[in-house]
């Protein structure tokens, strides 16, 4: 977790580094829909994702889309998630484990047939 301030001097820090980075944004809408619109729009996925229903679908498809990037340095930042966590904490809550799940998967070896990702993950 970090601050809005945080957040923005870490997009420049890693757009001059030459990471792969996602900034993500729910627009201070509070919802599941809103969270995968947002990941739709920011994130590459593999396969597509369509609906809003399966948080599965929504890690198997976030797995395969970061996974096939070239990049072994990936930063996504969640510039807006305040009102997400108050508004739906429980939702919020499966939203970071899945991110979670995908910074510890895509870093491991065996998952990877041994081409892991470095993949960090900033809420703000």
């Amino acid at each position: 977790m970090i601050t809005p301030a945080g957040a923005d001097r870490l997009v420049q820090e890693v757009s001059d580094a030459g990471s792969s980075l996602f900034v993500l944004s729910t627009m201070a809408v509070a919802d599941r829909a809103a969270f995968f619109d947002a990941v739709r729009r920011s994130l590459p996925l593999d396969p597509p994702l369509v609906g809003s229903r399966s948080w599965d679908a929504l890690s198997d498809s976030l797995w395969g889309g970061l996974d096939s990037l070239s990049s072994q340095e990936i930063v996504i930042v969640w510039r807006d998630s305040d009102d997400f966590r108050s508004k739906a904490p429980s939702e919020f809550k499966v939203a970071l484990a899945i991110l979670k799940e995908i910074v510890g998967s895509l870093s491991s070896w065996r998952a990877t047939d041994g081409e892991p990702k470095r993949v960090r993950v900033y809420v703000a």
